[in-house]
């Protein structure tokens, strides 16, 4: 984590730019819109959208998301999980 935070390996912007050489066709993901994508994220569960927004638009660390919700981290990572997962699911669905 704290390598992908500190972007030390430097690889980031190499690895983001090389995906489109590989996949010969845009992923679910790539074709949706902005405001189709924002929908889905609405429409998780509250606590699961809470902690997503949170860690991944906002940049809290899980520590600090356990502090202003007054949970563990552990707790803060198992909703990320289920959030990011039925969020691939909904993406999925959508195409």
């Amino acid at each position: 984590m704290h390598l992908r935070k500190t972007d030390a390996l430097g690889l980031s912007d190499d690895i983001s730019e090389a995906h489109g050489l590989f996949t010969e066709e845009a992923t679910p993901l790539e074709k949706m819109g902005y405001k189709e994508l924002v929908r889905l994220i609405e429409a998780l569960p509250p606590d699961a959208r809470t902690v997503f927004n949170m860690y991944v638009v906002e940049g809290y660390s899980h520590k600090e998301i356990a502090q202003e919700l007054g949970c563990t981290e552990a707790t803060s990572r198992s909703k990320l999980q289920r959030a990011r997962l039925r969020l691939q699911e909904m993406i999925k669905e959508a195409k």
